[in-house]
């Protein structure tokens, strides 16, 4: 007998990175991404910024955690 539990998420900001890998604009292939995801006590995800700047994606990370009071959470990998 199995048992499906559901496990509830937690509200939270996301910043999250990655690479470009195809664009209309080549000089953009290659370069680094930040992006800024809410993510919803259903797991739903929505990117609510993105941009080139690591800096102001904390800082719009910063200003999205205080409106919803929820944490941040930086997967980049880097310390601030």
């Amino acid at each position: 007998m199995s048992k499906v539990v559901t496990l509830e998420t937690r509200p939270r900001i996301e910043i999250d990175t990655g690479r470009v890998s195809k664009s209309s604009d080549a000089a953009l292939v290659g370069q680094p991404r930040y992006f800024v995801h809410h993510i919803a006590s259903d797991g739903s995800l929505l990117t609510i910024w993105d941009g080139p700047d690591r800096t102001d994606a904390i800082d719009a990370a910063q200003e999205w955690a205080t409106s919803f009071s929820i944490p941040i959470v930086d997967k980049t990998g880097r310390l601030a």
